[in-house]
């Protein structure tokens, strides 16, 4: 590391590791804020930490919403890390939960979420702070809320006064029926099967409409169908707004197909094309983009006094391999 010039970087990750004894975490702390690395670190230029740092890291804040034992009203939130993606065990895992809190999550009102969400949010971005990096939030839900206006929520920025999640960051939901241990023994190897097409054509700038199944009208709806016509497909685009009583049937097609991706319009536009609209999203740049595509879209609807797709706008985006740490470990622990 001394000779690739990643002591830096080596000792402010193990200042992180939670693994680590605090008393030693502090300790290093305390000589990063002093800089007094090794001497043949001294020798370098006080900028040289910053421009050699590489990256930008693919970093994501991944969050869960469980609903309380006992109360309807109260959820379960929690959050972790990932600095960089790249690291291939559960140490990138870091916890954004204070360490007085239950492991479990912080449990909170509904109303209350986004306040508390925007805390991790401040939490994670300190813990980023000096290093280049893309971050996507993900966030885990339960099926009756997918439709929550997430990417809506207000948060804390140093600049701007009035300022919403999705405008600033991708946001990616993710099912938190995925995280089920009886849903992952029966589905995760079909999961693994199409998300590995997926990553096949990531970069790929051939048109995608095909690999997308399209639900346009909801008066015959027919989950058992739509399961059905999902096989072999890598993405659903549901062009026509659902009522809460199909959402239920809609997310089981979903969970059973395993269907990696799903764009979704949660609120009827007016005057507004949306099977054109939906696919000018999915084909304006190669599938890896979409959720940066979808952010775009936002962007420009907060730009916007009219009714715009932006604020509608919803995307699944469910990777089999960047799972919740306690649920990797019991994957990395088959059979116990």
């Amino acid at each position: 590391m001394e000779g690739f010039r990643q002591l830096p970087q080596f000792f402010e990750r193990l200042s992180q590791d939670q693994n680590v004894p605090v008393e030693i975490r502090d300790r290093i702390a305390n000589k990063l804020a002093s800089k007094k690395y090794p001497e043949t670190d001294k020798n370098k230029s006080s900028t040289d930490f910053f421009y050699n740092q590489p990256g930008p890291f693919k970093s994501y804040l991944i969050a869960t919403l469980v609903p309380g034992d006992n109360d309807g009203d109260k959820f379960l939130l929690n959050a972790w890390l990932i600095s960089d993606d790249s690291i291939q065990d559960l140490s990138k895992f870091q916890s954004l939960l204070d360490h007085n809190e239950q492991q479990r999550g912080k449990l909170c009102k509904l109303t209350q979420i986004p306040t508390e969400l925007n805390k991790f949010l401040t939490k994670a971005l300190r813990y980023l702070r000096g290093k280049r990096y893309d971050l996507t939030i993900e966030i885990f839900l339960p099926i009756d809320l997918m439709c929550m206006e997430i990417d809506r929520w207000k948060i804390t920025d140093p600049i701007a006064d009035d300022i919403t999640l999705g405008n600033k960051y991708p946001i990616r939901l993710r099912s938190l029926e995925r995280l089920n241990l009886d849903y992952l023994d029966s589905y995760l190897s079909q999961w693994y099967e199409y998300w590995d097409k997926v990553r096949d054509i990531l970069q790929n700038d051939e048109p995608i409409q095909q690999l997308f199944e399209h639900l346009q009208e909801m008066e015959s709806f027919n989950w058992k169908l739509l399961k059905s016509n999902l096989n072999g497909k890598i993405g659903l685009k549901v062009t026509c707004t659902h009522s809460k009583a199909i959402r239920k049937d809609l997310f089981r097609a979903i969970l059973i197909a395993t269907t990696p991706i799903a764009i979704w319009i949660r609120n009827d536009v007016a005057n507004l094309d949306r099977v054109t609209a939906i696919d000018k999203i999915l084909t304006f740049k190669p599938l890896c983009h979409l959720c940066e595509s979808v952010r775009l879209t936002r962007e420009q609807a907060d730009a916007q006094t009219e009714e715009h797709l932006g604020h509608h706008l919803a995307l699944l985006w469910e990777n089999p391999y960047r799972l919740t740490p306690d649920i990797m470990v019991e994957l990395n622990s088959p059979g116990q």
